[in-house]
């Protein structure tokens, strides 16, 4: 496993190897990854690690970069951390690194890398904007948007560049926001999300407060704080912006009670602001007082499915199996006909194996009835039937889910689940190798390696 290479390998404790050309072996590793079968680009990334000079940074790079793209950040660091062991100027293994350290959430850790890439490449915009990016992370909006800024002195028409300057901008300067906007390529998606929201010129706070809840949207939750910063500053009477505001206070680990506390005084029949804090509470593993705000959210609006939801997703992530199951049921007995509250109903069962034969496989079965083309509904099918133990019938609806949808990943890692139990095990591996060259989730892939590296 490549895992094992990068971490037993100490290449200075060991005899120099013989000098041997490597190029070969990075040439089919790269048209392997070009393909997407990053695990057999490894292997032959692995073959040049061991026949590579002491100094020769290039497959470290090249796993690095395989790494990345799965977005395995903690192998993509040492893999990057090796490549600068052996070039400690290179700038692919400064950015690699820092952008491995950025996934893991390390802005500080990251910066420093991104520094002495700028330091190797002064007009690297690339560098640039990753450093804008670590500073945001940081709440360093200012320094932020000078990096930014310096960033598009070199690459004008940078789309990402452009657009979280807007994103900076907008919130205090309408005009200049737009005019960002204006120079960004129609296709880059984000810019639409943004121009939507001056389709009705509103008021400079209203901008600032829209343009941080459609941040939210884009799980942008930096930028959001800060437009939601400058909105609540603007018009410190609306409660909705100050409630919003203590949601990417939650999301960015800092402290939001009295955001919400604010909300409630300016609005204390909005029923936003308990069903945000029991959002925030939940996520400060606080479920008791979460499922508290979220009942006072429904005592205010008793029509909301969203805060039912988030109910019913907490007491089952409190073990409350039974409250959970009602509150789901009761779910889809008021909208018997909507396909999203029979699929939360039916995973709730079906992912944590509970009451499988009883309920989950007869929801299911309805829910595949509901929604004939869904891979999704195919999977959660093939997944109750192998939990009951019709390996023949989990099989068809695993097979179908993948007609279906053949990037479906957890499709694909129950199939080979199923076959494995069936003892077919060398197509049960080659299913395994798909889910771990293609789940950036790491939900599954990470399995896949953990029950390798056991055997």
């Amino acid at each position: 496993m490549l895992v094992m290479v990068l971490a037993g390998c100490d290449i200075g404790d060991q005899p120099a190897p013989p000098t041997l050309d490597i190029t070969l072996y990075l040439t089919e590793a790269g048209a392997l990854s070009g393909q997407g079968q990053y695990s057999a680009a490894l292997n032959q990334l692995n073959r040049a690690v061991a026949e590579a000079q002491d100094n020769d940074p290039r497959p470290y790079l090249a796993m690095g970069e395989i790494y990345l793209t799965q977005q395995r950040w903690a192998e993509a660091q040492k893999a990057y951390h090796l490549a600068i062991e052996r070039d400690p100027q290179h700038l692919a293994a400064l950015e690699g690194m820092a952008e491995a350290l950025m996934g893991q959430g390390k802005p500080i850790e990251a910066t420093t890398y991104w520094q002495k890439a700028i330091r190797q490449a002064p007009t690297s915009s690339h560098a640039l904007l990753g450093l804008g990016r670590a500073h945001l992370a940081q709440t360093e909006y200012a320094a932020a948007e000078a990096a930014f800024r310096q960033a598009l002195t070199y690459e004008k028409t940078n789309p990402e560049t452009l657009w979280y300057l807007a994103a900076l901008t907008l919130p205090e300067d309408t005009p200049g926001g737009r005019v960002l906007l204006e120079q960004i390529d129609s296709a880059y998606y984000k810019r639409n999300h943004l121009e939507a929201l001056l389709a009705n010129q509103p008021a400079q706070a209203e901008v600032a407060k829209l343009t941080g809840i459609t941040l939210i949207q884009l799980d942008e939750m930096a930028l959001a704080h800060h437009a939601l910063s400058l909105a609540v500053e603007q018009n410190p009477q609306d409660a909705e912006a100050w409630a919003f505001l203590g949601h990417t206070q939650g999301h960015l680990g800092l402290p939001g009670l009295e955001s919400f506390q604010q909300a409630a005084a300016l609005a204390p029949r909005l029923a936003l602001i308990p069903y945000l804090e029991g959002i925030y509470l939940r996520r400060r593993n606080q479920p008791d007082l979460a499922v508290d705000r979220f009942l006072k959210a429904l005592d205010l609006d008793p029509n909301n499915p969203g805060v039912a939801v988030e109910t019913a997703q907490t007491l089952a992530g409190m073990g409350d199996y039974l409250s959970a199951e009602a509150w789901y049921q009761a779910l889809v007995k008021l909208e018997p006909e909507t396909i999203l509250y029979q699929t939360l109903l039916t995973a709730f069962y079906v992912e944590r194996g509970y009451r499988v034969l009883e309920k989950g496989l007869s929801e299911a079965e309805k829910l595949v009835e509901m929604s004939p083309d869904s891979a999704g509904a195919y999977d959660l099918l093939g997944w109750a039937r192998l939990q009951s133990n019709d390996l023949p019938g989990a099989e068809e609806a695993l097979r179908r889910a993948l007609e279906l949808d053949p990037d479906n990943i957890s499709a694909r890692f129950h199939l080979g689940q199923v076959l494995q139990a069936q003892n077919r095990l060398d197509e049960a591996q080659a299913e395994f190798t798909r889910v771990a060259d293609q789940d950036t989730s790491g939900l599954f892939r990470d399995r896949i390696l953990t029950t390798a590296s056991r055997q």
